[in-house]
């Protein structure tokens, strides 16, 4: 039966979890016996010392390193049977075993579903919630964004090296061309920021020292809570997330406070008046 799934296919994913400070790689691809898993990579356990430097540690530089003597040098196939096949060599030796990863990003940094993917968040990000990478693809997305989203594609694929995003950031931005709808009323105020944008933005505009140790609590009382997110995808860039009675009342709540600057406690050091007179600012 279609809806019979045997759960052998995904015996897998129900291994254990590796033990700490082990480093590994998961691809993700909807079909499961695609040939991207059959490079499967050796797990390298990292060796904690009395030398070794703390995560936290502000004075510690963490520094790549390859060793030879670890890699895996034998063939690899990955996307067998796809016009995107790429198979590495078996002939490398010592630090030519590095170009083995340079050269799978390179491939993925050029595959149509790395460039679509990227420039559909980049205009989640900056113009619009409403299209995603499934209605893009089906074109039911609003016509209007798909065109942005193409203006991107077309961007990255012309971008020297290809897929620079401050290329790809400048196509979806031109205001040189009068039809790029980045800058048409159909998007005027569609974004709304997260708290931590919204916070951020705010202080850049009035060039104030924060209290960082505040940020977090502030942050909080406006929805986002730090390091706390179960699934690994990032906040959600939708305005619809963040819009609610409660969030709202503590954005306006902030900003009051900030207005109020005796014994405002986000304030290092701000004078209105200091501010007024750098920007040449004039008031009744």
């Amino acid at each position: 039966e279609p809806d019979d799934i045997s759960l052998a296919r995904y015996e897998r994913f129900f291994n254990p979890f590796p033990e700490p400070n082990v480093l590994s790689i998961q691809g993700h691809n909807v079909n499961f016996t695609s040939s991207d898993f059959s490079v499967l990579p050796r797990l390298v356990s990292r060796s904690v010392t009395q030398e070794s430097i703390e995560p936290g540690d502000p004075n510690g530089q963490w520094a790549f390193r390859f060793n030879p003597a670890d890699h895996d040098y034998t063939a690899k196939i990955i996307f067998e049977g796809t016009e995107w096949e790429m198979r590495i060599p078996d002939d490398r030796q010592g630090i030519e075993g590095l170009n083995d990863a340079l050269d799978v990003i390179k491939m993925m940094a050029n595959h149509p579903s790395t460039r679509e993917f990227i420039c559909v968040k980049l205009v989640n990000k900056f113009v619009a919630d409403k299209i995603t990478l499934r209605t893009y693809k089906d074109g039911s997305a609003p016509a209007h964004l798909s065109d942005v989203v193409d203006r991107a594609i077309d961007a990255w694929q012309q971008a020297e090296p290809i897929g620079h995003i401050g290329t790809v950031l400048a196509a979806i931005f031109d205001r040189s061309d009068v039809s790029n709808p980045f800058w048409t009323q159909s998007v005027y105020q569609a974004k709304v920021k997260t708290p931590v944008e919204y916070i951020n933005s705010l202080g850049r505009a009035m060039e104030w020292g924060v209290m960082l140790d505040d940020l977090p609590e502030i942050s909080e009382d406006m929805g986002m809570h730090f390091f706390t997110r179960d699934d690994p995808d990032g906040w959600s860039e939708y305005g619809f997330d963040w819009v609610n009675t409660g969030a709202i009342l503590e954005r306006l709540n902030f900003a009051t406070r900030l207005t109020r600057h005796n014994n405002n406690k986000y304030l290092r050091s701000w004078s209105i008046r200091r501010y007024l007179r750098l920007h040449d600012i004039e008031t009744a």
